[in-house]
């Protein structure tokens, strides 16, 4: 699946910074939606780790393509309506689950994926860059992230 994402979204470095940082922005506004909905309480506290990782990758992305590129945030309608797609179909599973009584088990399914994903995307930006600054950003990212992906892939509801 994550080499799909990947070949599916075959662009120039600029575009799949841009790509990403919009991406950690959507999966923030979702985690900011159901992580007080979440019943575990170590599942609340790695979902507020894991915010703080993408807003501060976020954060750094956006600076580094506003003073590489002269990027405006919201620039990229196109990138912008793709995630948007991608966020409503997770936005759904997750609303279905909060009635369902899955919530739990769901959310920390589709963290570990979106984590997964954000993995994935940083590994190929930092090969198709040379950039050390932006290098930097996304090894810092991936080395928080790899911390937490087990953290949500390993949830079980007894624990």
């Amino acid at each position: 699946i994550i080499v799909a994402v990947l070949s599916a979204n075959k662009g120039s470095v600029k575009e799949d910074t841009i790509w990403l940082q919009l991406h950690l922005d959507s999966t923030s506004a979702i985690i900011s939606e159901y992580q007080p909905k979440v019943k575990s309480s170590g599942l609340r506290s790695n979902s507020a780790s894991l915010t703080g990782v993408l807003s501060n990758t976020s954060s750094k992305l956006v600076s580094y393509l506003a003073s590489k590129y002269e990027y405006k945030a919201g620039s990229d309608k196109n990138l912008a309506e793709q995630i948007k797609t991608e966020q409503d179909a997770m936005n759904q599973e997750l609303f279905e689950a909060k009635i369902t009584g899955a919530l739990d088990r769901v959310y920390a399914h589709k963290m570990a994926y979106e984590i997964s994903i954000f993995m994935a995307e940083e590994t190929k930006i930092y090969n198709e860059t040379n950039d050390e600054s932006l290098k930097d950003i996304l090894n810092e990212s991936y080395g928080s992230l790899e911390n937490l992906y087990d953290s949500f892939n390993d949830f079980s509801e007894g624990s």
